[in-house]
């Protein structure tokens, strides 16, 4: 009777091993094909940003708590002064209402509305465009030759432009982007084939600081105006924060608001409100 007895505890014992066991293989295999929430953190490149439709390798700026509107306004530069530096003492002035035109051997320099248009005389010859570093260097002297300090311009980016590569740079004020006031100088094998510059005189904020959306809630925010999904993914080249307004007033103070700028890989930009997540128009 004893050995029948400690044979069936046994035989108990086993059964119940047996069945644990099975449980945790099977909990084991479920946990292993479950998929991830869809309003999870995904880990892209060396950030996290919400959901799989973003793809950024890189880090992702840090985001003040609080901003608040900027108020702007256009700056006439000294147009006469630096057309005498750009095409020499011998340039032709020529006034159309609000339009002077200036005329000289190197080129012409059209001043309109704060905006400065700047071309060279000649076409662009036959030779092969520069290195990025070359253009960056021939548009940084250009600019010096219009007398701007550091502090008015900061680089940005090259890109190619219909054969020339545009050296870009943005004002700043108080250390954040003001996305209005830029210039783009177009450099070919030639040196500076044109340029446009135009300047926003910052005058100080508009109201009082508001909260800043999070650049990865940005990004996701984009991601949706855009369709974007896991299958046809955002690609993400450069966050920037900033202030930006879609339209001004010539003769007029404007107000700009805080904005993420997104540069995707094709060199496209998108400005994301960084109050309420939606697309506004960047500069024209």
């Amino acid at each position: 009777m004893r050995w029948e007895r400690a044979q069936a505890i046994m035989i108990a014992v086993f059964i119940l091993l047996d069945a644990f066991l099975g449980w945790r293989l099977f909990a084991g295999q479920a946990t292993a094909v479950a998929p991830l929430p869809a309003s999870g953190l995904v880990t892209v490149g060396n950030v996290n940003v919400a959901g799989s439709s973003v793809r950024f390798e890189g880090v992702l700026p840090p985001a003040p708590s609080r901003l608040p509107t900027l108020t702007v306004q256009l700056e006439h530069p000294d147009a006469a002064r630096i057309a005498a530096s750009l095409l020499g003492p011998g340039a032709q002035a020529q006034n159309q209402g609000a339009i002077a035109t200036y005329t000289g051997a190197s080129g012409w320099l059209q001043a309109a509305n704060g905006a400065l248009l700047f071309h060279r005389s000649g076409g662009g010859g036959s030779r092969p465009l520069p290195t990025t570093a070359q253009a960056r260097a021939a548009a940084d002297q250009f600019l010096a030759r219009m007398a701007l300090v550091p502090a008015d311009l900061v680089f940005d980016r090259v890109t190619l432009v219909t054969g020339t590569l545009a050296v870009e740079y943005y004002q700043r004020y108080q250390g954040q982007p003001v996305f209005n006031g830029r210039c783009e100088v177009k450099v070919d094998g030639q040196g500076v084939q044109s340029a446009t510059c135009i300047w926003a005189d910052a005058l100080g904020p508009a109201d009082s600081p508001r909260p800043i959306l999070a650049p990865a809630e940005a990004l996701q925010d984009l991601a949706d105006a855009r369709g974007a999904s896991a299958g046809d993914p955002l690609l993400v080249q450069g966050v920037v924060l900033g202030y930006v307004a879609a339209t001004y007033e010539a003769n007029a103070a404007w107000p700009t608001v805080p904005a993420w700028r997104v540069e995707l890989s094709d060199g496209s930009l998108y400005y994301v409100n960084a109050y309420t997540g939606t697309l506004v128009p960047g500069p024209v």
